[in-house]
């Protein structure tokens, strides 16, 4: 980065400086300029790690002896430069004895050598040298404030450093570096109110010296009193005017205390830490923190190992634990289990229990029970946690050691012993929110809601007005569970319950995303124009990343249920659903904003995916969104862990993005490479119903390569699954029907509707009839789509759409002769035309065209396609309509809209739109 460009540039600088001494060896000046060059240089130098054995370079993955390859070259080259320097300042004091400046320069250099020289010894470096540097130095400049202040640096014994710092203030009144010296020992005294008056003398002194503002975040982390935002502030405000390593590992060490790790400035000072001083274990501690807080579990596991090793080579300490092995081991122990190796954590949690280092910890044995509950020892695992809830210090630790013994409780033995578990906590308990909720989760899955109430009122939370949406959300989802029935979920007393909420609490974006996900869930996507109104509200206001989420999640979900909803413009003249639902355009937009906040959360990454799928298909999978998903795809991959808390959530959406990459190479032609990217999934636990998914997406890939033998097998195998989704019963219909394979399909859908509503069942066999028709066109069997479309429209007479293909197919019919459908082609369109609350296209135009067929339907004719007319824009009438009414203009001396007077100009306007149409030129030689 930043620091490896100024290294080099200070490199080229030192080698250009150097070669100018030896023809100017009496120039004092060049010889301080190469001495601050270098001491520049050996303080920027970033340590880089090179695997010489294998060619690698980075972090990917953690080697047994990484550390110490490649950092005893970093460390000979900062300590040659840090000589180097020395030997500049020293030749520049020889010309130049009675500047007193080149003192503190060489007490400097000094102090740098000191540095790089003991990094492998235990020992303290020895200041005596520079100490007589910085006295001589005084003895001929005693009116020199920077001297009296490097003096106090300098110095080991606490009496003279505050005698030279108070002599430099003496000198100077405004000497901020003082000042702020100053205070830092004070506070390393504990002397808050006189540091505190020292750093307030120095930042009016100099308010961008980052020595006071790091003092003050350090003030204000001895202070009770002070919020621990008010320290990171400070703090972080400090690495921003002068990114000096000792700032920065306090910011990381207070982003942990104020729990913001996963903050960008964060991660770039632990970065930067790690690459100058890769010899300090808490540095490469707090950047596994940060990598684990950022979700990158890999590299959080990689930088832990790199601690321990750092720790065992260098030593040092970590400003988060009196025991720095253990804190590294434990942080490394609980990263590997949410990285699903479970048998790695409890290895490193048995040695520390061994080590008897797990008596007193509630987050290690919560960390170890964990462990052991994922390698199925789940009664060894309860007793580890039921200890944890003991040894824990304070409540947030009492309050989530017992939270996770509910949850292995609930799930070995059931809800009612969970709930036990939290009744007979202690009552200093009561107040927590998060105990709270889940007890009134539990209460709920068992159905026993006045229970729920009588915890509400024990816990004292009713009166927790911004609290109230997360409980009414959770009795929500309790409703919608009946009596624990897995399967029969109650999804109309939720509704109504959640109707309530939003209208109490009409800015909560909690609420309305649990409203969304029940109306999609229960209509399966067919109400998805009520779950849009949801998302839209002047009341709704984003306010942190956790709205943010929240929004872009019901924004996406409708836009997936809905194509109409997740369009980025309209297509069509007409609303293509019933109440007219709104355009999304502003739904990628959002869920980009969301990845901008938080570019290492996996699920802005996720949503976008699944936005640009529906912006593919909308625009037929133009190149650039394809190579933007297929980037996307393996940036989730590499971050997506192995497993997680919940495995099959993470399973889903593994399945969901290797889908979603397959159908874009399949749409740009490469069947092989699609047909790859869904065999990936076979090693995941899935249900039926996503193992459907699969197999269909592989029958399209070889479907698409030719391969009829594997595209059998794998319809076959769909078959044997079976779906609950209707849905996804479509495009193996289409498969069998371009292929000519039996239709066992169809008969298999019929069988699942059976277990589904009556108003449900209707609606699917109207849809599988108008999929039949369909199909049945594709193979040109007109007779038989007639009645599939016919049983559609009759299923469901409101559908206008559903009457215009039988009328369709009804004049198809008549045009081959079969008049008898004429009667059938007029009623159909007329109850379509009727049903329909908007113009719909074309049905005006061919009911015009039936009923100029009879012999006195020209006055008709006439008028159904001057209403086609009237309903179609001027930028997007279709080149029939002109060829139409160039026909009416033909038949009837009436003047025509707009300024086309005669049938020849609109048979010409015909042309210019579709010139492929030999009946246009046809009828363009007979006028």
């Amino acid at each position: 980065g930043a620091f490896g460009w100024g290294a080099s540039l200070l490199k080229e600088a030192s080698e250009l400086v150097s070669s100018n001494t030896e023809y100017h060896h009496q120039n004092a000046s060049l010889w301080k300029l190469l001495g601050d060059i270098e001491v520049m240089y050996a303080r920027c130098l970033p340590w880089k790690y090179i695997d010489e054995v294998e060619g690698r370079t980075g972090f990917e993955e953690w080697v047994p002896g990484m550390l110490s390859r490649s950092f005893d070259l970093w460390k000979k080259q900062c300590f040659l430069a840090a000589k180097n320097a020395k030997y500049a300042y020293q030749q520049a004091l020889h010309l130049r004895p009675s500047q007193g400046n080149l003192y503190g320069d060489l007490c400097q250099a000094l102090e740098l050598v000191s540095y790089f020289d003991e990094i492998n010894s235990c020992c303290l470096p020895v200041w005596s040298a520079t100490e007589t540097i910085a006295c001589c130095g005084l003895r001929l400049e005693g009116s020199n404030a920077n001297l009296w202040t490097t003096l106090g640096v300098m110095a080991r014994h606490k009496g003279l450093r505050q005698h030279a710092l108070i002599q430099a203030l003496h000198l100077d009144g405004n000497h901020a570096i003082a000042w702020a010296h100053l205070g830092q020992l004070y506070l390393k005294e504990g002397h808050e109110e006189l540091a505190k008056e020292a750093f307030d003398r120095a930042r009016i002194a100099d308010p961008s010296l980052a020595l006071t503002w790091a003092g003050m975040s350090l003030l204000y982390s001895f202070n009770k009193s002070a919020a621990s935002s008010e320290a990171f502030a400070s703090c972080l405000y400090a690495v921003q005017l002068s990114p000096i390593v000792e700032f920065q590992l306090g910011l990381a060490k207070h982003a942990a205390d104020a729990q913001r790790l996963d903050s960008p400035q964060v991660y770039a000072a632990t970065e930067h830490i790690t690459l100058r001083a890769p010899h300090r274990p808490e540095a490469h501690n707090f950047r596994g923190l940060v990598c684990e807080a950022r979700g990158n579990l890999q590299s959080a596991i990689t930088f832990f190992h790199l601690a321990l090793e750092a720790l065992c080579l260098y030593g040092g300490s970590n400003p988060c634990s009196s025991d720095p092995s253990f804190a590294i081991r434990s942080n490394l122990a609980r990263v590997l289990c949410k990285d699903g190796k479970a048998q790695e954590a409890a290895t490193q949690y048995k040695k520390l229990a061994a080590e008897g280092k797990l008596e007193k910890d509630s987050s290690g044995l919560r960390g170890y029970g964990v462990a052991l509950w994922k390698l199925g020892e789940n009664k060894l695992a309860i007793n580890l946690v039921k200890r944890a809830v003991e040894a824990a210090e304070n409540l947030g630790a009492t309050s989530a050691a017992l939270r996770l013994l509910c949850t292995f409780v609930y799930l070995s033995s059931g809800p009612i012993s969970a709930a036990s578990e939290i009744w007979n906590a202690p009552k200093s308990l009561q107040s927590d929110v998060q105990l709270t909720l889940m007890s009134c989760a539990l209460a709920s899955i068992s159905g026993n809601y006045e229970l729920v109430v009588s915890l509400l009122s024990s816990f004292g939370v009713l009166c927790m007005h911004e609290r109230a949406p997360e409980f009414l959300v959770l009795f929500a989802t309790g409703k919608q569970i009946s009596h624990g029935v897995i399967g029969k979920l109650d999804y109309g007393r939720s509704r109504q319950l959640l109707q309530k909420a939003l209208h109490i609490y009409p800015q909560s974006l909690l609420v309305r995303r649990k409203l969304v996900q029940i109306l999609l869930e229960e209509s399966s996507g067919w109400e998805a124009n009520l779950a849009a109104r949801c998302c839209i509200s002047d009341s709704v206001k984003v306010i942190g990343l956790q709205d943010q989420g929240l929004l872009c999640d019901m924004l996406i979900s409708v836009a997936i249920a809905c194509k109409a909803c997740g369009g980025m413009k309209p297509h069509f003249t007409f609303p293509t659903c019933s109440d007219g639902s709104k355009y999304f355009r502003s739904t990628l937009h959002e869920v980009q904003r969301w990845l901008h906040l938080e570019p290492w959360n996996v699920m802005p990454h996720y949503y976008l995916v699944l936005g640009l799928m529906q912006q593919a298909r909308e625009n037929r999978f133009p190149s650039h969104i394809c190579q933007s998903v297929h980037r996307l795809v393996s940036t989730i991959m590499c971050r997506l862990p192995s497993s997680s808390v919940d495995g099959r959530s993470s399973d889903y959406m593994h399945l969901q993005l290797m889908l979603c990459s397959s159908e874009v190479s399949l749409q740009t032609g490469d069947n092989i490479l699609a047909a790859e990217k869904v065999n990936t999934v076979a090693t995941l636990e899935l249900p039926k119903e996503c193992q459907f998914l699969a197999h269909l997406q592989l029958a399209r890939c070889h479907a698409a390569g030719g391969r009829h033998d594997s595209m059998k097998a794998e319809i076959q195998m769909c078959q044997q699954i079976s779906t609950i989704d209707t849905f996804n019963w479509f495009p193996v219909l289409d498969l069998e029907v371009q292929f000519g394979l039996p239709e066992r399909s169809f008969s298999l859908a019929n069988t699942e509707l059976e277990e589904k509503p009556s108003n449900e069942q209707r609606l699917w066999k109207a849809l599988l009839d108008y999929k039949r028709a369909e199909n049945f066109l594709w193979v040109q069997d007109i007779l038989s789509a007639e009645k599939a479309a016919a049983n559609a429209s009759s299923l469901l007479p409101d559908v206008a759409a559903l009457h215009l293909l039988h009328g369709a197919i009804c004049m198809e019919l008549v045009k081959r002769g079969s008049t008898k459908y004429l009667s059938s082609a007029i009623h159909s369109m007329s109850r379509g035309n009727s049903a329909s609350k908007n113009a719909m296209p074309f049905i005006h135009l061919l009911l015009g065209q039936a009923e100029a067929s009879k012999p006195s339907g020209l006055s008709k004719w006439q008028k159904h396609l001057r209403t086609e007319w009237s309903t179609w824009p001027p930028d997007m009438k279709p080149a029939e309509l002109f060829f139409q009414m160039g026909l009416l203009s033909k038949q009837s001396n009436s003047a025509a809209p707009e300024s086309f007077q005669n049938a020849s100009s609109w048979i010409k306007r015909s042309i210019h739109l579709n010139p492929s149409c030999l009946r246009y030129w046809m009828m363009l030689q007979k006028i």
